[in-house]
């Protein structure tokens, strides 16, 4: 995976606060799920403690799995909506032939263009070299 994606999707998921939490209960620069984490850790056979997301280094670092795990699963953008919206909503929208500008949720719709938007400012400045 391009470093200026995961440096898109930290600056979109909780711009780069490793002490974030959602409104959903997502956790740290990538703010992931609870449950998403302990699920990538059982993965990898990683260690896990809830505590850890808060840990930039292994929130980075399960983020990036994740990502380099959807974007192997989707194709084009549609990862990213995934890491939003939830894998099971993506392949439901893809099985019911939603395109792009049809994803139901506007929040997913607009993080979509706002990661996009911020890879090709971290492409510009580098962070793919």
């Amino acid at each position: 995976m391009e470093p200026s994606w995961l440096v898109a999707i930290a600056r979109a998921e909780s711009g780069f606060d490793p002490q974030a939490v959602s409104s959903a209960g997502a956790k740290g620069v990538m703010q992931l799920l609870p449950s998403t984490a302990k699920w990538i850790a059982e993965q990898n056979g990683w260690e896990y403690e809830e505590e850890m997301l808060f840990d930039p280094t292994y929130n980075i670092r399960s983020g990036a799995w994740y990502v380099k795990y959807l974007s192997a699963k989707f194709e084009g953008d549609w990862w990213i909506a995934a890491y939003n919206a939830g894998e099971g909503r993506v392949t439901a929208w893809l099985d019911a032939g939603l395109e792009y500008k049809d994803i139901p949720f506007e929040e997913t719709r607009t993080y979509l263009k706002r990661v996009k938007q911020f890879r090709r400012s971290y492409v510009f400045l580098g962070y793919d070299r």
